[in-house]
């Protein structure tokens, strides 16, 4: 059974789980098959390890059925079966999750069976659900659009020669829900063709924005919101649409669910990154603010393991900045939120980060030197913090070997994408054109800057930058 389908699904439950799903099995309305609780009870007993050794396929059966011999086909049949009801339950699961769609559901239920009375008291429960939820987001109005839908089907059955006020509400509750939607879909198919490269067919975007000046529904907040990141990332030198989003998420960040809140900061960050990268060093406070926002409020990880990637941008960004203190306290506050599998290697690169950009060269890479770094992205910034670090010591002859070393690396490394492979290698280029240069000492090389210009992509171009007109070039 160890690789089957359905053990690989209640590998991903937790207690609460086991026990919701055993309660699942056990009720007559769902399961009528006792041989399927039975079953399933017998796997349960080896959670959470549920290990391959008591779970053989015939033991099993011979716990179950012990006046049997063994049947694979009927085997087969209790896991697929089980299987079925598991994702049954999921669905369930996630359904009842939502206060608000159960109740719209019984509401039209309550006008299918003619239950009048019921009808309009359940009618007064979801309109105040629906009215009192801080949330104003695309499913808020799509739940609008469904409760007005039944609103008018229980008009229309009673034949009522007046105006029908629902109507008129599922029309605008439909124009808003699907504005939002189409904004919050199109900005995600930007977004991928930026980062994969990919062309999607882009429908109805022009149009939308016009719709949306037109009939004023800018002022509806989150399709403001969700406007500016279209503008956002069509439009991205227009400054203003930046600083309209701030202002809107301000004014407006609680109609958002934390998970749709932490998509739209993930927008804002990453325009402010892309800025930084154009050599717009102001948008790091902007970035490193929203980074502390993001912190305080749970969005970068809200339950969840903080990223490796975003604890290593938020210090090196802090670090930029200055902020020494403000970085030590959140590599080590921070450190028990990452996975396990990550959490010593990153705290190690981020706590090395901090001593170099103190001046403390040493101590950052003895670091450095004793930890085996295993995600590729924090092993390249591991060989770039050392070349920096012995082209800042002087320490040729492990800058010469580190330079070598690094090429290799890059080119036979098959998890480094293309275009972080180019950027890597250009900077070992830099790297190898500022130590020749200070090496030289004849005056043949005052094009430097010129030199590094040329290449592109690179990383850390401000750094080789500074490094060629500043007083690390100096014999």
């Amino acid at each position: 059974m160890q690789n089957s389908k359905l053990l690989q699904l209640l590998q991903g439950l937790d207690a609460k789980g086991l026990r919701r799903f055993g309660e699942y099995l056990d009720s007559p309305l769902f399961n009528k098959h006792i041989e399927i609780r039975l079953f399933y009870h017998r796997i349960r007993r080896e959670a959470p390890g549920f290990d391959a050794e008591s779970l053989q396929r015939n033991q099993i059966w011979t716990e179950l059925f012990p006046d049997s011999e063994f049947d694979e086909a009927r085997f087969g049949h209790l896991q697929s079966f089980t299987l079925k009801l598991a994702e049954s339950w999921l669905g369930l699961e996630n359904w009842l999750k939502d206060e608000q769609l159960p109740e719209i559901y019984k509401l039209d239920e309550l006008n299918n069976r003619d239950l009048d009375k019921h009808y309009r008291l359940q009618q007064q429960k979801v309109g105040a659900m629906l009215t009192t939820n801080r949330l104003r987001n695309d499913q808020h109005y799509q739940k609008k659009l469904m409760l007005a839908d039944v609103q008018s089907r229980f008009f229309a059955k009673k034949r009522l020669r007046s105006y029908d006020s629902s109507l008129q509400e599922a029309v605008d509750a439909l124009d808003v829900f699907y504005i939002i939607r189409k904004l919050r879909l199109s900005c995600e198919l930007i977004n991928r063709q930026n980062i994969i490269s990919a062309s999607y067919d882009m429908k109805l975007v022009d149009e939308l924005a016009g719709f949306i000046y037109r009939y004023g529904f800018d002022s509806v907040p989150a399709v403001a919101i969700y406007h500016r990141i279209l503008l956002l990332l069509t439009n991205p030198e227009n400054e203003q649409h930046f600083a309209d989003l701030g202002s809107l998420l301000h004014e407006h960040a609680g109609i958002l669910s934390q998970s749709e809140l932490s998509e739209v900061y993930a927008y804002a960050r990453n325009f402010c990154i892309a800025r930084v990268k154009e050599g717009k060093q102001q948008y790091l406070g902007n970035l490193f603010r929203m980074y502390k926002t993001s912190l305080e409020s749970g969005l970068l990880y809200g339950g969840e393991p903080l990223s490796p990637w975003n604890y290593k941008n938020i210090a090196s960004v802090a670090l930029r900045l200055g902020e020494f203190e403000w970085t030590r306290d959140f590599i080590a506050r921070c450190r028990d939120f990452l996975s396990p599998e990550y959490r010593e290697n990153a705290y190690a690169y981020n706590l090395a980060n901090l001593h170099y950009h103190e001046g403390r060269h040493s101590e950052a890479l003895k670091i450095l030197s004793q930890v085996e770094f295993s995600d590729v992205f924090y092993s390249l910034d591991t060989r770039k913090m050392m070349l920096r670090i012995y082209f800042e010591q002087r320490e040729n002859e492990p800058l010469h070997s580190l330079i070598a070393s690094f090429r290799i690396f890059l080119k036979r490394n098959k998890l480094v994408a293309d275009v972080h492979r180019k950027a890597y290698l250009n900077f070992v280029d830099g790297v190898a054109i500022l130590q020749k240069a200070r090496e030289a000492r004849n005056g043949k090389w005052k094009n430097i800057t010129e030199k590094l210009e040329a290449l592109q992509p690179i990383v850390d171009e401000d750094w080789l930058i500074l490094a060629a007109g500043g007083n690390l070039m100096k014999n």
